[in-house]
């Protein structure tokens, strides 16, 4: 049983107040290993995350635990089997200090790092601030899952190497083989660092990628989208990727050749979907999913990936717009006219014929849409919404290929996060 119950912990912000919390502190896991000291032989994952009771997540002193703790550098080298390490901080821009901040660690946990991290087999960095650009130049020879969701970044030492996420000891290893990547970076100071993936000097490998989560905030990040897919095409099974601004700014990465790969066997797509902006929704509707028919599975279903592909997943993102008209609507007539099949939906019928048909797609076993709704959308209209999407996808649904689900909003990673994330969702 303890096998079970240790092989994945999760270590958070001490508790002052008899609360439930779902983690515990570092000093409490030794207080259970003093106690079981045969645990430490099951503990093969960690996640550090800033999450604590309701009342910390504002609390500094909470969320900046690792700042001051100093029991993790006693407790890693405890755990002769901890292969898998996640750094999991508070989402939110506006309140930077919910992450974790990687130069605010103590050296006490960094001294804790530096013990694991030669044999880490999978790194989770999910809301860090503050982390060396040329960071994969130190990822350790053994990691095979490499997870890399909103960081900041720290240029004060680049293009001089800084020491690495453990030591400066971890220059001297030899370049690791990636096998799954998630590269969720909103931030436009993350090129160079993009660059550095595909770098033969760098310390990260990605001939032998599986696994890939692209997911850029600025157009110009699609030419390196463009590079590391050139590097995997021929080892690539599962892409999810995420369009950079393509309603902000009505413009779409037409230039990603999709068609390099060679063995692709499942492409999730993140898509936004802006409605209540009359009439300016069917227009973005319409430029959304001609993109992904014609430039996206358009290009898959001309390259060796047309005889592999068995999964389409689509990630709508059903967001709210203010409608300014000069004539207001009523919220029945807006909805009524988001929901006419002729004008906002008719460009679905593309996808229906694209990949309904057998000798396009002829391995195809399942095509999933989730819907992700704002809080701002009621129900009710998602249900006409998905009523709406059928109606338009009746290839798809007469072969049993079709499956609509609708989901509370949540990120967006495939690969795995610790937030509701669901990466491998990173």
């Amino acid at each position: 049983m303890a096998n079970l119950l240790h092989k994945k912990l999760t270590l958070g912000p001490p508790s002052n107040r008899e609360l439930t919390c779902t983690s515990r502190s570092s000093s409490e896991l030794l207080d259970v290993l003093n106690q079981r000291p045969e645990i430490s032989q099951y503990v093969g994952e960690i996640t550090l995350t800033n999450h604590g009771p309701l009342y910390t997540w504002l609390d500094r002193s909470a969320t900046h635990w690792l700042e001051s703790d100093e029991s993790l550098e006693i407790l890693f080298p405890l755990l002769p089997k901890l292969h898998r390490l996640a750094f999991v901080g508070c989402d939110g821009w506006e309140f930077g200090y919910n992450r974790f901040v990687y130069k605010g660690f103590s050296t006490s946990v960094r001294l804790a790092i530096d013990t694991v991290y030669p044999r880490l087999t999978s790194l989770k960095l999910i809301y860090v601030a503050g982390l060396p650009i040329d960071i994969f130049y130190y990822l350790p020879p053994t990691l095979k899952e490499f997870i890399l969701h909103g960081p900041s970044w720290d240029f004060s030492s680049f293009p001089r190497l800084p020491p690495s996420f453990a030591s400066v000891k971890s220059a001297n290893l030899k370049a690791c083989q990636l096998e799954r990547l998630c590269l969720e970076v909103q931030n436009i100071d993350a090129a160079m660092m993009i660059a550095s993936v595909t770098d033969e000097h760098y310390g990260a490998g990605i001939t032998q990628l599986r696994d890939l989560h692209l997911d850029f905030m600025e157009e110009t990040d699609h030419r390196f989208s463009k590079r590391i897919l050139d590097y995997v095409r021929k080892t690539l099974r599962n892409l999810e990727f995420t369009p950079a601004n393509l309603v902000v700014t009505g413009s779409t990465p037409e230039d990603i050749e999709f068609n390099m790969l060679e063995k692709l066997e499942s492409f999730r797509v993140t898509l936004p979907i802006i409605i209540f902006d009359v009439p300016e929704i069917f227009e973005h509707m319409a430029d959304t999913v001609n993109w992904l028919v014609e430039d996206a599975l358009g290009r898959l279903s001309l390259g060796s990936s047309k005889a592999t592909m068995k999964t389409l997943h689509l990630n709508l993102l059903i967001g709210f717009r203010e409608v300014e008209m000069e004539d207001e609507l009523e919220d029945e007539e807006i909805v009524m006219g988001m929901l006419d099949i002729d004008q906002g939906f008719s460009s679905w019928s593309a996808l229906d014929r694209l990949m309904g048909e057998d000798n396009r797609f002829p391995d195809l076993e399942r095509v999933i849409v989730d819907l992700h709704l704002s809080p701002a959308i009621e129900e009710t209209y998602m249900v006409s919404f998905a009523e709406a999407l059928r109606q338009n996808l009746p290839i798809l649904k007469k072969r049993k290929l079709l499956t609509i689900r609708q989901t509370p909003k949540e990120s967006k990673c495939i690969m795995e996060s610790e937030q509701s994330v669901t990466m491998a969702h990173c």
